[in-house]
């Protein structure tokens, strides 16, 4: 997993309008919009007591607080950890490689394996 520190940083400064930098914000958006949406996935979709769960948190955490705290800090509390690249990965079609395929020497060719 990729280390979104820098990433968190560079959003927070831009956000405050010392950078021009709405490219990374745009795409900061992105990361944690595909994290998210995880949140929801583990709770079920179909769970609509978890999908109300998930969502108080999110209006709580996130769209309660606003600019109030950094944005890193308000997903962190929504999520419990930091936003990972996974799902934003995965929704742009660049999932990262299984483990057991890395180990064993896989290239991470996407052509179909026989």
């Amino acid at each position: 997993r990729g280390d979104l520190s820098q990433l968190v940083r560079v959003f927070e400064e831009g956000a405050s309008g010392r950078h021009g930098l709405g490219q990374y914000r745009y795409l900061y958006g992105e990361v944690l919009a595909a994290d998210a949406l995880g949140a929801f996935r583990e709770a079920g979709f179909g769970d609509e007591e978890g999908m109300r769960r998930v969502g108080r948190a999110f209006r709580r955490e996130v769209l309660e607080r606003g600019a109030s705290v950094p944005a890193g800090e308000a997903y962190r509390a929504f999520r419990g950890r930091e936003a990972t690249l996974d799902a934003f990965l995965e929704r742009h079609g660049l999932a990262p490689m299984p483990a057991g395929e890395a180990e064993a020497g896989g290239t991470g060719s996407l052509e179909e394996k026989p």
